[in-house]
């Protein structure tokens, strides 16, 4: 402050030039302690009562004037403003507060800028104890809100020499003006979240108004919903002009936040006291700095959806084996698998993996399970991110086809906070990669419809299947006949090398008893043996009868058939005048004669007997022939 030296007008007595360790007159200042911190940016505020006896602090005192600061009873420090108005001992008191761009007497407003530069030289300099700074700082004030008192202008620099003042207090003057024009406000806090896979950092500096860093500046940073590398929730430090690294670990899914306060940087605008009286100086207070603060939110840990590819273990096996799925984990669309931020591990979810079956053809592919499904059974394969895993077996009995689906439930995820962040997950029913075919094994029973015959007899084969798959897809039976043998076949797995076919003949693969077409003629004596043979198909095993099962044999003799034999021509009958008398038989008691033994045994006799007969025949029948004619 200055007490300005003026020619007494008459009859109003003059203020005399103070000595720097006079004080000035006691007057009662009402003002607000914050206010007069400088809470840069805020309204106008009403003030509280302070008590007075404002004396000059540190300054030069000239020929006339005193230049520097004054302070008062409660250690405040103030700089005067209105170059051309009387000192603040004059004033009865001042009323309230202001903060805001100032307005200088004349009634011009200063610029933003310099209202900013007025903040920032009495922030940095404004409470030094040293005369010639705090000189240089009234200077400065004056140059930025008196009227006329710009640098270079006539009044300022008359007022220097006429004051003696030094031109080096005057060069450091400008200079603080010049460099507040660079450092001035507001200033502000930058802060950005960087994302690190469950994590982050935040990255923070101190911007002046033009957008440069700036150092020297305390900081102080406060997290919620995560903490610092070292685990703590508060981090300080002092600004460089390089950005502010803070590492954070998330504690949970949720959002979290950093809130980063910088409690001293220069303010953006003054605060300044108004007296009572019109022709006093007003005051800015000093040192004047501001809090600015900055806070970054930490979105939420992203959902995904998991997706799984899957195959079979087996597409073909057999009856008995044990049957598990391939599982191939990965996380569906751009977003990663969430991680823990507790453990930095993978979610761990559960694979539900059903194997329906036996079904009697090949499912079709489809959204769902139709209804009725048979369910061989249920396995649960636990998964923890990203790779390949397999299921618990399950063994496959009866022939048919067996699908495996999947699905995942977000509810089994672990730990159970990430449920919310997880999609649902089903497989489609029907893949051909999760499809395994147990092959139907089928097998037949025949039997010929004869087991002995005569030649040229036609045979037939009875065929019993059982085993073939439910859908006729036309495959077919080959029966062949082997033969003729010398003598009846031994069973055997394999037909002999030397066994020649006599003929083939086929009926339908199917379930069931046929009665299959004629075999070719047995013309030549011996033995025949059938064989029944199924080459298998896409479905079904193959299957091969052994050679030489009796139910499949006929042996045929070597004697032909004989024709059927004539009916014998009756005997003639006598006339009654030829009829001889009877002769006595045995009976009556009349010995017969015993013939001797001739050596002709009784079938030769029985053959006699049938020439005899078939030439009587003849004879018969030559003589119908005669009548006839």
């Amino acid at each position: 402050m200055s007490m300005r030296h003026l020619d007494p007008p008459d009859p109003a007595p003059l203020p005399a030039p103070p000595s720097r360790r006079s004080p000035g007159r006691v007057t009662t200042v009402t003002l607000l302690l914050a206010l007069l911190l400088g809470l840069a940016g805020m309204a106008p505020a009403a003030a509280g009562p302070v008590s007075g006896g404002w004396h000059t602090g540190a300054g030069v005192v000239g020929t006339g004037y005193f230049v520097g600061q004054h302070r008062n009873a409660e250690g405040l420090i103030a700089y005067c403003t209105d170059f051309e108005r009387f000192s603040p001992d004059r004033a009865s008191g001042y009323g309230d507060g202001n903060t805001g761009p100032f307005v200088r007497s004349d009634g011009s407003a200063l610029s933003t800028e310099d209202n900013a530069i007025l903040a920032f030289v009495l922030g940095r300099w404004g409470a030094t104890a040293d005369d010639d700074e705090a000189a240089a700082v009234q200077l400065a004030v004056w140059s930025l809100t008196a009227v006329g008192m710009g640098w270079d202008t006539p009044a300022m620099t008359k007022f220097i020499l006429e004051q003696g003042l030094t031109p080096d207090l005057a060069l450091r003057a400008r200079s603080m003006v010049d460099e507040a024009r660079t450092g001035a406000g507001p200033y502000s806090i930058s802060a950005a979240f960087v994302p690190e896979e469950s994590h982050g950092e935040v990255r923070t500096a101190v911007l002046a108004a033009d957008g440069t860093t700036r150092a020297g500046h305390r900081l102080r940073a406060v997290v919620d919903g995560a903490t610092f590398a070292d685990g703590t929730t508060t981090a300080e430090w002092t600004s460089t002009t390089e950005q502010q690294v803070l590492e954070l670990r998330r504690t949970g899914f949720g959002t979290a936040r950093v809130t980063i306060t910088a409690p001293a940087v220069p303010a953006a605008n003054a605060a300044w006291l108004a007296p009572r009286e019109a022709d006093v100086q007003r005051l800015v207070v000093a040192p004047l700095t501001a809090e600015v603060a900055a806070s970054v939110d930490l979105p939420a840990s992203t959902g995904f959806t998991p997706a799984v590819i899957t195959a079979t273990s087996a597409a073909r096996t057999s009856p008995g084996t044990p049957v598990l799925d391939v599982l191939e984990v990965s996380a569906a669309g751009p977003e990663p698998w969430l991680v823990d931020p507790s453990s930095d591990t993978p979610v761990a979810l559960d694979v539900v993996s059903t194997l329906w079956g036996p079904l009697q053809s090949a499912p079709s592919e489809g959204a769902g399970v139709p209804d009725g499904t048979p369910s061989l059974g249920t396995v649960t394969t636990a998964v923890s991110g990203p790779g390949r895993y397999e299921t618990p077996s399950l063994v496959v009995g009866t022939a048919g086809y067996y699908v495996w689906t999947e699905s995942i439930d977000p509810k089994t995820a672990r730990p159970a906070a990430a449920a919310s962040l997880i999609a649902p997950w089903s497989g489609r029913f029907g893949l051909a990669a999760e499809t395994t075919l147990v092959p139907w094994e089928p097998s037949l029973s025949t039997r010929l419809s004869h087991s002995s015959a005569l030649p040229g007899a036609v045979l037939q084969d009875t065929v019993t299947g059982d085993g073939f798959s439910p859908p006729d897809d036309g495959s077919l039976v080959r029966l062949t006949m082997f033969g003729p043998l010398s003598e009846p076949p031994v069973k055997s797995p394999e037909v002999p090398a030397e066994a020649t076919v006599h003929s083939i003949i086929t009926v339908p693969a199917m379930n069931g008893v046929t009665i299959s077409g004629d075999f070719a003629p047995l013309h030549q004596p011996g033995c025949y043996t059938v064989v029944a043979s199924f080459e298998g198909s896409d479905e079904e095993m193959p299957f091969t009868s052994s050679f030489g099962i009796p139910a499949e044999t006929v042996c045929v003799d070597a004697q032909p058939m004989q024709p059927e034999a004539a009916e014998p021509p009756a005997a003639p009958v006598p006339s009654a005048a030829t009829q001889a008398e009877p002769s006595p038989s045995p009976a009556a008691g009349i010995a017969q004669p015993h013939l001797a033994t001739t050596g002709i045994r009784a079938t030769a006799a029985a053959g006699v007997g049938l020439m005899i007969v078939g030439i009587g025949m003849g004879l018969r029948l030559l003589a119908r022939r005669r009548n006839a004619g």
